[in-house]
Parts: C-alpha cells; sequence; structure tokens
C-alpha cells in the first residue's frame, strides 16, 4: 500500500458498527486502494460498503471532494494528499 493520508468518511452506522474513530486517515493513492487499507483497518466497515467482489454496495454512493464517482473506473480514482473520500447511503426518489 501507498500514498498519503486521505480522509474517509463513512455512514454512521458502519462507523460505530466497526467502532471507528473520528478521523478515519488511510494511505492510498486510488479508491481501490482506499477500500483495501478500509479492509486491513476495519474489516467489518469495509464488508458493510463493499460486496463479495469487491465494488461498492449499490445502496452506497461515494464521492471524492464532494464530487460523486461512479462507474467502472471508480476503483482507479487517483487520489491525492489531503483529499477526502466521503461514502453515503445513495438517495433516489420519485
Amino acid at each position: 500500500m501507498s500514498g498519503a493520508p486521505i480522509l474517509l468518511e463513512l455512514p454512521s452506522a458502519v462507523r460505530e458498527a466497526a467502532l471507528l474513530p473520528l478521523p478515519l486517515l488511510l494511505a492510498a493513492s486510488d479508491v481501490a486502494e482506499l477500500l483495501d487499507a478500509l479492509a486491513h483497518h476495519a474489516p467489518l466497515a469495509e464488508r458493510m460498503v463493499r460486496d463479495e467482489q469487491g465494488r461498492l454496495r449499490p445502496h452506497l454512493a461515494l464521492f471524492v471532494n464532494e464530487v460523486a464517482r461512479r462507474g467502472p473506473t471508480l476503483r482507479t480514482t487517483p487520489l491525492q494528499p489531503g483529499d477526502r473520500v466521503t461514502i453515503l447511503p445513495a438517495v433516489s426518489g420519485g
């Protein structure tokens, strides 16, 4: 694992279930590395945000510095020192 510390913000239910501290800083150079670091640091939290194939669960949305990221390139989205990654429950309606 490489990269600079990235601030990872998780839904409170995930954070509380996994007994994670605030803030949560993990070293990563892209989103895949960040989620792998989460798996190493807090396996329960990682299982709550990724499925068995390592993809973000469909009921969640991921933002890098408040910009929504999705689709096939999500995992390779590069991260820079000081970036903030936020994972939130997806909102839809009609």
